[in-house]
């Protein structure tokens, strides 16, 4: 076993059977006469072949360093920025992604590693679908450096990919390319509103079970001003404002249909918020459709219908009585 320090230094060392408790090997290094005793390990480190020591990445980017990254893949093409610690899609629409959806995806690229190998060299690309591959993946990172996976063809050990800038064309696995194949709606976000319950001061609420406002007082305390039974009381919206915060649709729909708009016309709940800064941020639910147990929502953030299930209309019904101290 040859090798070559830093500084340019060369070395040799010639290994020999293991020792007899079979925790070390017998060496010689250089020209030196004398025998030396090396881990076991270096033994079978030094055994390894061309495939143990090969770079099994398959595209080689750093997940958080990545800004930006277009997936074009049988849905078309998916265009996204990263914006502080958000993401949001420029293609095919403009509109806010789902961080944790687009992290999961950056992970399992930059994570993924080669199934085998097909070629060393990239001379006969159509053989492999990578003349005009299925699915392109460019991730770019903030200086504007960027890495390209290419997808093609399948076999029966895995997907034929490259990366762009390497001659070398391997197999990825099937749960790979998966996640490539992710659409534009697996990845946007499908939260129904936007807002930090600590910067609300005031919220109006219409549901099933009445209707009822609570004002904040400081930090911790809000009090009723409806009803008029627990005006002056303390509740707390809070269990109402993790309902709606965290809420998720199972579908948006971005140019509701004329029906879908009607339903939202007479809301069977309906909420205000209104935050430190005055700004209003108010959330519409139809009521259930017995056809399909499904409800749609929307605020005034966005034209866009939001579909879910009946239990999200459920949780909101809660009674005043029930948010009251």
């Amino acid at each position: 076993m040859n090798f070559q320090l830093q500084n340019g230094t060369k070395h040799a060392v010639q290994l020999g059977k293991k020792d007899f408790v079979g925790t070390s090997v017998y060496a010689k290094i250089d020209q030196n006469s004398d025998v030396s005793l090396l881990p076991e390990s270096v033994l079978g480190l030094a055994s390894k072949n061309v495939e143990d020591l090969r770079d099994r990445t398959v595209l080689h980017a750093h997940n958080d360093q990545i800004t930006a990254f277009d997936l074009k893949n049988s849905s078309g093409d998916i265009v996204a920025t990263k914006v502080g610690q958000d993401w949001k899609f420029t293609k095919p629409s403009a509109s806010p992604a789902d961080t944790s959806a687009i992290e999961e995806l950056l992970g399992a690229i930059t994570g993924g590693k080669m199934v085998s190998v097909a070629s060393e060299t990239p001379d006969n690309l159509a053989k492999y679908g990578l003349s005009s591959p299925t699915t392109t993946f460019t991730a770019t990172d903030a200086k504007g450096k960027s890495a390209t996976l290419l997808v093609g063809k399948k076999d029966a050990d895995g997907y034929f990919a490259r990366e762009e800038s390497l001659p070398v064309i391997f197999r990825i696995s099937d749960d790979l390319q998966k996640k490539l194949s992710e659409i534009f709606a697996d990845l946007r976000d499908k939260k129904i509103a936007h807002f930090d319950p600590a910067t609300i001061t005031h919220v109006d609420v219409h549901n099933a079970s009445g209707t009822f406002s609570l004002t904040r007082k400081n930090q911790d305390e809000w009090t009723f001003d409806a009803p008029p039974e627990l005006k002056g009381k303390s509740g707390s919206p809070e269990q109402l404002f993790s309902r709606l915060e965290q809420a998720r649709a199972d579908q948006i729909i971005d140019a509701p249909t004329s029906a879908i708009t009607a339903k939202l016309a007479k809301p069977t709940f309906e909420a205000m918020l209104t935050t430190k800064d005055g700004k209003t941020i108010t959330i519409d639910v139809s009521q259930v459709q017995d056809a399909d147990g499904i409800v749609y929502a929307r605020t005034n953030e966005s034209p866009s219908a939001y579909k879910l299930k009946k239990q999200f209309l459920d949780d909101l019904n809660a009674k005043a009585t029930d948010l009251a101290f």
